[in-house]
C-alpha cells in the first residue's frame, strides 16, 4: 500500500480526464432528445418562468396594498378619529406615524373634515434634500405634520410641525393664508359617497414625481370626514427590475387604456402633459415608449383582450409573452405583462445536433468504471482535506488528520495545511489568540486600504504606570503586565471586540469590524464594565500577594471611522483611524481630571441610555477639538435588562442626587452645589467624580469664575 501512494499522478491529468468524461455524459444525454422535443421543452420552461414572474409581481402588489387595506378597514375603529387635532396633534398621530414607519411605500396619511379642516402626516425619506427644502424643514426631518383650520377671523391658516426619526421637534412654520380645501379633492369626493374603502386612479404625486394612488374611506362622528392614504408604486417597479426573465426580457404593468403603471426603468415612468397651458407630470403611455415589442404586445391585447401565453414576432425576432390581470381594483384596471425573446430560452438548443447514440452508449459503458474509481479516490482525499480546513476555521490546531492520495497536488496541499497549522500555533504564542482567531474566521483580505464604518472604540490606560514601572524590576513588570493584558484582552474578545493593539500600558479595541455587530455600542459598554471589574478583581489578588495594583481607566466613543489595513505590502496592521479614534483616546485621558474610571461620549450614552446608568461628568473641549461635548460616567447596567453588573437602588439614588448637585454647579450656584455634594462624598468616599466637583465648587465659592463661564472645560493635553 505504501508503494502505491509513492506513485503520484498530476492533478491536471485527472481534471482533464474528468472533463472529458463529463462532456461525453452531456453529449449522451442530449442525444436522447430530438430537436423538436428540446425546443418544446425550452418554450414550456419559458412559459412557466413568465407565469412564475407574474405570480411574484402579483404577490408584491398584494404586499404593497394589504397594509393599506388593513389600515383603511381599521381606521373607522380608531377612537376619536373624528376628533379635531389640537393644532398639530391628533389622538391617532402615534398610530399614523408607526404605520408610516412600518410601510415606507405609504407616502402620507391625512384626514379631511366636512367643515374644510385638514390634518396630514407626510413621511420624508432619509436624505430627501429636495423634499426638506420644499417644505422648509431641516435635513434631519422625517415627518411633517400639517394642519389647516379656520381662525377666529374665519381665515384658513396652515400650520406645519416637523419631527425627526425619534419624534423630536426639529422646526415649525405657519402659512397665514391657506387655499387648500380637502372637500374639493377627488379622493374626498370619491370617499365621501362610497361605503368602505375606495381607490383613486393612478396619478403622479407632484411633491416627489412618483407614480401612486390614494386610498380613501369615509368616517362618521360629530364632524364626519374622509381618511386618505397615498401609496407609491415605486417599490413595484423596483421589484420588476430585479426579476431575471431570460437574458433580455422584462415585465411591466399597464391599464386597459395603455397607461404605464410600473416599468423596470424609472426614467420612462412619467411624461409631461399640458393642462390649461400649464406643464404637469402624468403617467407615461405605452404608445410613447421606444419599445416596439411592448407596443406590439399591447396591440395584440387591445385587439383580442387575450390572456395567457402569447407568441409573436417583431422585426423578425420571435417573442414569447404573458398577460395577467391584477385581481381586485387596487391599481385600477391593471394588467401585468411579461415578455422575452424566444431565443433567450431556445438559442442553445437550436444549435444542438443529434449525435450517434450507439457510439455514445458504447463509450459510456467503457468509461463509467474508470470515472467511478477516480472520483472515489479524489472524493476521499478532498473530504479529509475539507475536515482539516474546517478544523483550522474553528481554530482547532492540535489534532491532525493524515491524508494520503495518489495525486501529487493533493498530497502537497495536505502537507501545506499541516505546515499552516503549525505556523498558526506558533503565531498564537506571540499574538493573542483572539486576534489570530478573528483573522482566520473572518477571512480578512490582506490588502492595504480601508472603508468607512461606524465603530465603537475603547481605550484603556493604567494610572501612573510610569511611576510604577520605575519601582519594579523589568522581568517582574513584564510578567505582571502580561497577566493584566490577558485579563483585559479576554473580556474584550468575549464581548465581540477586536483588539487593535497594545500601546505600552494601553489597549485599543473596537467593535463592528471586521464582523458587523448591530449592537456594537451595547457590547462595548458591557466589555468596559467587565474590564474594569476584571482589573479591580486582579488588583485585590495582587494586594494580597504584595504586588502593586494597576488602576485601569477607560474611554468609550462611537462614530464613523476608516477601518482596514495600513502599513506596507509585507507588514500590515488591521486598525481604525480618524477623529473619532482620537476622541476615544482623549476620553480615556480625561478620567484623571474627573476622578473617574469609565468615561463615555454623549454619542455612546444616547444609543444605550435605557440599558445602562450614566451620570453627566461635564462639558469639555478635549485636546484637538474645537467643539464642546458632553461626557458621562458609565456606572453599570440598569436592573431588569439582563446585562452584567446591574446597579443597586442606592447607586440610582446617588445618581439622582448627583444630577441635582451637578445642575446647581452648572447654574453657577456653587455654594448650593457644595452643600449638596458634601453628604454625598461622605456616603461615597471612593467616588472620585463627587470629590472632584466638590473641590471645584468650593474653589468657585471663593474665586468667582468669569461672567461668560458656562461650565465648559478646555484641555490642551491628553
Amino acid at each position: 500500500m505504501d508503494m502505491l501512494f509513492k506513485r503520484r499522478i498530476p492533478l491536471h491529468i485527472t481534471l482533464l480526464s474528468l472533463i472529458a468524461l463529463l462532456l461525453l455524459a452531456v453529449i449522451i444525454t442530449l442525444a436522447l432528445y430530438n430537436y423538436k422535443k428540446s425546443s418544446d421543452a425550452a418554450v414550456e420552461i419559458a412559459e412557466n418562468l413568465l407565469t412564475h414572474v407574474n405570480g411574484k409581481v402579483l404577490g408584491e402588489i398584494d404586499k404593497l396594498f394589504q397594509p393599506v387595506l388593513a389600515l383603511g378597514n381599521r381606521i373607522s375603529e380608531l377612537p376619536d378619529l373624528s376628533s379635531k387635532p389640537d393644532l398639530v396633534s391628533h389622538p391617532a398621530t402615534w398610530y399614523f406615524i408607526k404605520t408610516l414607519e412600518s410601510y415606507p411605500h405609504i407616502y402620507s396619511v391625512y384626514i379631511g373634515y366636512a367643515d374644510g379642516d385638514f390634518y396630514q402626516i407626510i413621511q420624508i425619506p432619509e436624505g430627501d434634500v429636495e423634499r426638506c427644502t420644499q417644505l422648509g424643514a431641516t435635513m434631519d426631518t422625517r415627518y411633517a405634520l400639517r394642519r389647516i383650520l379656520e381662525n377666529v377671523a374665519h381665515q384658513k391658516v396652515e400650520i406645519w410641525k416637523f419631527l425627526d426619526a425619534s419624534l423630536r421637534t426639529t422646526g415649525s412654520k405657519i402659512v397665514p393664508e391657506a387655499h387648500y380645501d380637502p372637500r374639493e379633492r377627488p379622493w374626498y369626493k370619491q370617499g365621501a359617497v362610497v361605503e368602505g374603502l375606495v381607490w383613486t386612479a393612478p396619478y403622479v404625486f407632484t411633491s416627489n414625481n412618483s407614480l401612486g394612488l390614494t386610498a380613501a374611506r369615509r368616517f362618521d362622528g360629530p364632524i364626519s370626514g374622509v381618511f386618505g392614504a397615498d401609496v407609491t408604486l415605486k417599490s413595484v417597479s423596483e421589484f420588476i427590475a430585479r426579476q431575471e426573465i431570460g437574458r433580455s426580457g422584462l415585465g411591466f404593468i399597464f391599464d386597459a387604456s395603455g397607461t404605464l403603471l410600473a416599468h423596470p426603468d424609472p426614467k420612462v415612468g412619467t411624461r409631461e402633459v399640458n393642462v390649461n397651458g400649464e406643464k404637469m407630470s402624468a403617467p407615461a403611455r405605452i404608445e410613447d415608449l421606444n419599445d416596439p415589442a411592448i407596443k406590439k404586445l399591447f396591440d395584440l391585447f387591445s385587439s383580442r383582450n387575450f390572456f395567457g401565453p402569447l407568441n409573436f414576432e417583431v422585426d423578425g425576432i420571435p417573442y414569447i409573452a404573458r398577460i395577467t390581470p391584477v385581481p381586485g381594483s387596487d391599481i385600477g384596471n391593471g394588467y401585468i405583462g411579461v415578455l422575452a425573446p424566444r431565443g433567450d430560452f431556445t438559442g442553445t438548443m437550436e444549435k444542438t445536433k443529434n449525435e450517434n447514440l450507439l457510439f455514445a452508449l458504447i463509450v459510456l459503458g467503457l468509461t463509467l468504471p474508470v470515472v467511478a474509481l477516480i472520483a472515489r479516490a479524489i472524493s476521499q482525499s478532498l473530504s479529509q482535506l475539507s475536515q482539516e480546513s474546517d478544523e483550522i476555521r474553528q481554530f482547532n490546531l492540535e489534532e491532525r488528520v493524515e491524508v494520503k492520495s495518489i495525486i501529487t497536488e493533493i498530497n502537497n496541499l495536505a502537507r501545506s495545511i499541516g505546515t499552516m497549522k503549525g505556523a498558526l500555533r506558533t503565531f498564537g504564542q506571540y499574538v493573542p489568540k483572539g486576534i489570530v482567531r478573528q483573522i482566520v474566521q473572518y477571512k480578512l483580505v490582506p490588502h492595504l486600504g480601508g472603508q468607512r464604518q461606524p465603530l465603537t472604540l475603547l481605550f484603556t490606560d493604567i494610572a501612573d504606570f510610569t511611576s510604577i514601572s520605575e519601582t519594579m524590576e523589568p522581568e517582574a513588570l513584564m510578567l505582571q503586565a502580561s497577566e493584566y493584558f490577558q485579563q483585559i484582552g479576554s473580556v474584550i474578545t468575549a464581548n465581540g471586540g477586536t483588539i487593535d493593539k497594545f500601546i505600552g500600558d494601553a489597549v485599543m479595541a473596537f467593535w463592528n469590524a471586521p464582523q458587523e455587530d448591530p449592537n456594537h455600542v451595547l457590547h462595548a459598554c458591557t466589555a468596559a464594565m467587565a474590564a474594569a471589574q476584571a482589573s479591580n478583581t486582579l488588583n485585590d489578588t495582587w494586594r494580597v500577594q504584595g504586588k502593586h495594583p494597576f488602576f485601569t481607566r477607560i474611554g468609550l466613543h462611537t462614530g464613523e471611522c476608516i477601518v482596514g489595513n495600513v502599513g506596507s505590502s509585507d507588514r500590515m496592521n488591521y486598525t481604525a483611524m480618524g477623529d473619532n479614534v482620537n476622541m476615544a483616546s482623549r476620553l480615556e485621558g480625561l478620567n484623571k481630571y474627573f476622578g473617574t474610571q469609565i468615561l463615555v461620549s454623549q454619542a455612546v450614552r444616547d444609543q444605550v441610555a435605557e440599558d445602562f446608568l450614566f451620570r453627566p461628568a461635564g462639558r469639555v473641549i478635549p485636546k484637538g477639538s474645537a467643539v464642546p461635548m458632553s461626557i458621562f460616567t458609565l456606572d453599570g447596567s440598569m436592573p431588569g435588562k439582563n446585562l452584567p453588573a446591574p446597579v443597586t437602588d442606592a447607586a440610582q439614588e446617588t445618581a439622582r442626587k448627583w444630577r441635582v448637585a451637578y445642575d446647581l454647579f452648572m447654574a453657577r450656584r456653587f455654594e448650593d452645589a457644595a452643600t449638596a455634594l458634601e453628604p454625598l462624598c461622605g456616603t461615597c468616599p471612593e467616588d472620585g467624580l463627587l470629590r472632584a466637583y466638590l473641590d471645584r465648587a468650593r474653589h468657585y465659592v471663593t474665586t468667582t469664575p468669569p461672567a461668560d463661564w458656562n461650565g465648559v472645560e478646555t484641555f490642551s493635553t491628553k
